[in-house]
């Protein structure tokens, strides 16, 4: 009788430590979850701050529109243009593609001053899959007399 006593005891104690491994497996493995799709996130936070940061370089260097289609040219960027916005593409690794993971929405104002222009631009990096907006990058400059260079 002892014996299937203790036969009880031993197979109550394997069940309720084999739950215990599966409950602390599926916290950690939510866990891990969590932290795989966090990490995406940041990548791709990361990455639009870089494109937006490279685009709106450029965008500072342009005085007009024709200037600024001319410096999406020499870059070799085939930019689609509605007005003063301008549409480009990138991949994954930041690299210009006509249909990449990241679009991005240029907006560019340029207001004539008596010595010189002021360019204004609004950068938009949006998830291409469903335009949803990533980043949002404001830049401004001004080129003519006593601008610093």
């Amino acid at each position: 009788m002892e014996d299937k006593h203790i036969s009880r005891m031993y197979y109550v104690e394997t069940f309720l430590l084999l739950g215990f491994f599966i409950l602390v497996t599926l916290i950690l493995s939510n866990v891990f979850v969590e932290t795989k799709l966090e990490s995406n996130r940041a990548r791709e936070l990361n990455d639009a701050v870089r494109i937006a940061d490279s685009v709106g370089e450029i965008v500072e260097t342009s005085q007009s529109g024709e200037d600024l289609e001319e410096i999406f040219k020499q870059a070799g960027f085939t930019v689609v243009r509605s007005g003063n916005s301008y549409v480009l593409f990138f991949n994954e690794k930041m690299e210009f593609e006509s249909n990449g993971i990241y679009e991005v929405k240029v907006d560019s104002a340029y207001e004539e001053l008596s010595q010189g222009v002021f360019t204004n631009g609004t950068i938009t990096v949006l998830r291409n899959s469903d335009e949803s907006e990533i980043y949002r990058l404001e830049v401004g400059k001004y080129h003519g007399e006593g601008a610093y260079e």
